[in-house]
């Protein structure tokens, strides 16, 4: 057996009738030996992925359906804070035969088996955990912070009109009005 095919991130379906209806149920746990995800969220590589899926054979292909489990760490956009969070992922795809000579619905994720015979969860995880994942993810503090910004609570943001700006090209960032003021006093000393 080739060595990359000894992955064991591969589900062998092997031992799944190629006919309809034929089913199994999987459950297992293994450490990542990858990052996944992106440079503010992401599995940290080493560590476990809770699997539970279930493989339903087709006429054309094997139909996967379950969720991994797992912690996602996070970076947050605004403060750069980190903090974990328990993350529970769908995963559905279609795993075509080779042979298979159907041209599939763009909305069905598709996935390529290894040699025919293997799937590999790793892919199917990857693109499901980056369906989920934020692009600006927020700690509880930055949320809370945006948030009343957003309703204009005077406690924790200001106001454009409230501080002299306001010429739609001239807002800036609220984390840069102390430097706004301070080039503003800097012009005045000229």
């Amino acid at each position: 057996m080739n060595k990359q095919l000894n992955n064991p991130f591969y589900l062998s379906t092997f031992d799944l009738p190629r006919q309809p209806g034929a089913s199994k149920d999987i459950k297992l746990e293994l450490p990542l030996d990858e990052l996944v995800g992106t440079q503010l969220q992401y599995i940290e590589k080493g560590q476990k992925v809770s699997f539970e899926v279930t493989l339903d054979s087709v006429l054309e292909g094997i139909y996967l359906i379950g969720k991994a489990e797992t912690n996602l760490k996070t970076i947050c956009s605004r403060c750069a804070k980190e903090f974990n969070e328990d993350i529970s992922v769908n995963l559905n795809g279609f795993y075509p035969y080779e042979e298979s000579a159907l041209d599939f619905d763009e909305s069905l994720d598709v996935y390529n088996m290894v040699e025919n015979q293997y799937i590999d969860l790793i892919e199917i995880l990857r693109d499901s955990v980056s369906d989920q994942i934020e692009f600006s993810p927020l700690c509880s503090d930055c949320k809370e912070i945006v948030e009343n910004h957003e309703e204009g609570d005077p406690e924790l943001s200001w106001t454009y009109s409230e501080n002299g700006i306001n010429d739609e090209k001239d807002q800036v960032d609220d984390r840069f009005f102390n430097l706004l003021k301070l080039k503003e006093q800097l012009a005045g000393n000229d």
